[in-house]
């Protein structure tokens, strides 16, 4: 009977009901009323735990949160986070150092933030958060980047009214996983570093990588790089395209390009390139999230014979007047010897308003008279038209043709038309000239006002 009194108390059942199913005891008819009730219990006790199933709160989207300590956690649809990982070492500390857990119901991002606050990884010089969302639903992405930009707002007008909040949306992106797994960041923190590489020779991933987003934003604010436009495409990649539609759409080989940086219509972010090709030279805008070709401008280019003609013709000379001429050139050899004259400032107002395509054919040719006098003529590489002539002080004896003929001469190299030069500096009294020629780098130092050979050296 105890066996029973424990059914009695578990179920709190009539014992006469249960009296009547023991042996030598005639079964007591179950009336309608409980064979219902009984029903409802039994399908009670099955939903519950389904519906436990059903109403638990799933992962809807991942979002990475970086100072310098990276965070990421889970959000449920309906906005909860249900879960926080420490992406990096100051972030593990944050977590040891505060009472935010994994198991803690009610963190907000304003709750992180002042952890991070506290843990004294915000500052002056450290004053930006990254918020980047990581979600297939379009309405959750926008719900959460609006919460977000609303939350972050409050902390910073409340504990740090100098702070910075960016809120990016990542995508699926091969670049960013890369960089990501390569050196230990967060998808978020590599997202951020595509808008950068590239655009200077010593924005590396492994460079941009080291630095906190603090200075990621300081470095997009100096290269006029908006931070509130997706950037998937690195500018190295931008640049491949661009060359790849010279090729298609000019029917020119590219022999060089430049990237010029960052630009946008206020919509829309972009890559602006210049590519040069044999006969031509084109200034691309490339997409910078879907990689498509947004704008091209374009214009045919005069060989460097005939921009010698136009220059000499538009100073009212013949050729019987020219003693010897040089072109004033860029950095980076071309073989028109078109100077790119864009300076910081230029550039700045260039990357900000239209494309102009005048800036990228323009060419400056010295030409030094028998009578004596240096003029400095610049025409437009395209046309020939004269833009300007002036007396300049240029007074070298030797110029870049020169340089080349010297370097051949006492390499005792055999030509038909002069190479050139990889590169060549004249400055100074001195032209310092690189120039590979089968396959051997030569590398010559030469008085600038003789032609005398100061030294040299071929690998």
């Amino acid at each position: 009977m105890k066996s029973n009194a424990l059914i009695y108390a578990l179920n709190d059942i009539d014992p006469d009901i249960i009296r009547s199913a023991e042996p030598g005891r005639k079964k007591a008819a179950i009336s309608f009323p409980f064979k219902v009730a009984l029903s409802v219990l039994m399908i009670v006790a099955v939903l519950i735990p389904v519906g436990l199933i059903l109403n638990k709160d799933t992962a809807a989207a991942r979002v990475y949160i970086d100072v310098n300590p990276s965070f990421s956690f889970d959000v449920s649809k309906s906005g909860k986070i249900l879960s926080i990982f420490a992406e990096n070492d100051d972030a593990a500390k944050v977590l040891s150092t505060s009472d935010i857990t994994s198991e803690k119901s009610d963190l907000t991002i304003c709750k992180l933030l002042g952890a991070i606050l506290d843990s004294g990884y915000f500052s002056k010089e450290k004053d930006t958060v990254l918020l980047s969302i990581e979600c297939e639903d379009d309405a959750l992405a926008d719900k959460l980047k609006s919460e977000y930009v609303s939350d972050t707002d409050l902390f910073f007008s409340e504990k740090m009214p100098e702070g910075h909040a960016i809120v990016q949306r990542l995508h699926e992106c091969i670049t960013s996983k890369s960089i990501s797994d390569k050196y230990g960041v967060s998808k978020g923190t590599a997202a951020f570093m595509i808008r950068l590489i590239g655009i200077k020779e010593d924005y590396t991933e492994e460079k941009l990588s080291s630095l906190d987003i603090s200075s990621l934003r300081r470095l997009c604010d100096e290269n006029g790089i908006r931070t509130d436009h997706n950037v998937m495409l690195m500018s190295a990649d931008a640049d491949e395209i661009a060359r790849f539609a010279m090729k298609e759409n000019l029917n020119d080989d590219p022999v060089g390009s430049t990237v010029y940086g960052y630009t946008d219509n206020g919509e829309r972010g972009f890559w602006r390139i210049m590519v040069q090709g044999k006969t031509t030279v084109a200034v691309y805008d490339v997409d910078c999230e879907t990689g498509d070709i947004a704008g091209e401008k374009h214009a045919s280019l005069l060989d460097r014979i005939q921009l010698l003609d136009s220059a000499i013709a538009g100073a009212g000379l013949t050729s019987e007047d020219i003693l010897h001429y040089d072109y004033l050139k860029s950095e980076a050899w071309n073989p028109f010897y078109v100077t790119l004259f864009v300076s910081d400032g230029n550039t700045e107002q260039y990357l900000s308003g239209d494309i102009r395509l005048e800036k990228f054919i323009e060419c400056s040719v010295i030409l030094h008279t028998v009578d004596g006098d240096f003029l400095s003529v610049a025409v437009n590489g395209s046309t020939g038209e004269l833009l300007s002539i002036k007396k300049s002080n240029y007074t070298y004896a030797i110029d870049t043709l020169n340089a080349v003929l010297i370097l051949l001469n006492d390499a005792g190299l055999n030509y038909d038309v002069p190479p050139f030069p990889d590169s060549c500096v004249i400055a100074d009294g001195l032209c310092t000239i690189e120039l590979e020629y089968e396959e051997v780098l030569y590398k010559y130092q030469i008085d600038a006002f003789t032609g005398e050979i100061l030294s040299k050296s071929a690998n």
